[in-house]
C-alpha cells in the first residue's frame, strides 16, 4: 500500500511531490524475484553504495532479518517502502528508500545524503492536518522550511494529484 501527494510553499512557487510506503512492490525483501533471481530489495534500492552495504552485511551476519520493531515506530506504515527524508544542511525533502535490517553483527540502516548540498539527511514522517498545512515528525530536533524561500508554511498541494496505490 502506498500514496503520493503534492506539497507546496505557501509563499513561493516551490513544490515537490511525495511518495509513502510500496504499493505493489509489498514482497520480502529478502525473497527471491523470479524473473531476475536476486533478492528483492534489488527492485527497491538504487544507489550501488547502500547495495553494497547489504551484500556486505549478508555476506558477514547470520540470522538476518528485517527489524520490525524500527518499523512499529512509524505510523504511516509497517515494513519497508519510500520515506521522507529533510537534509538537515539545506533543508531539502527527499524520497528514499527505508528498511532496517538486524542480526547477529547488530543493526543496519542506510544512511543517505542531499542529492542538492551533500549534507546528511534525517528520517521524518509528514503530519498533514486537516487544514492542509504540513509538519514533520522526527527523533531528531529539525526545523523545516521552503528550500527556496525559507517560510515555514508548507501545505498540500489541492491541485496536484493525491494517488492511493497498491
Amino acid at each position: 500500500m502506498g500514496k503520493k501527494y503534492g506539497i507546496k510553499c505557501g509563499k513561493c512557487d516551490f513544490s515537490f511531490l511525495v511518495n509513502i510506503g510500496h504499493g505493489m512492490r509489498d514482497s520480502s525483501f529478502f525473497e527471491i524475484d523470479e524473473n531476475t533471481g536476486k533478492p528483492a530489495f534489488h527492485n527497491y534500492i538504487r544507489s550501488k553504495k547502500t547495495l553494497s552495504e547489504i551484500e556486505h552485511v549478508c555476506g558477514i551476519w547470520t540470522d538476518i532479518q528485517e527489524d520490525y520493531s524500527v518499523y512499529e515506530k512509524r505510523t504511516e506504515w509497517h515494513g519497508h517502502g519510500s520515506a521522507q527524508y529533510i537534509c538537515k544542511k539545506c533543508g531539502r525533502l527527499h524520497n528514499k528508500f527505508f528498511f532496517a535490517l538486524t542480526g547477529s553483527g547488530g543493526k543496519y540502516q542506510p544512511t543517505y545524503n542531499c542529492s542538492s548540498c551533500k549534507g546528511k539527511v534525517a528520517l521524518v514522517e509528514l503530519i498533514v492536518s486537516k487544514s492542509g498545512v504540513v509538519t514533520i515528525k522526527s527523533e531528531q530536533q529539525i526545523k523545516w522550511v521552503c528550500p527556496k524561500c525559507k517560510n515555514d508554511k508548507l501545505v498540500r498541494d489541492n491541485n496536484a494529484s493525491y494517488i492511493m496505490y497498491d
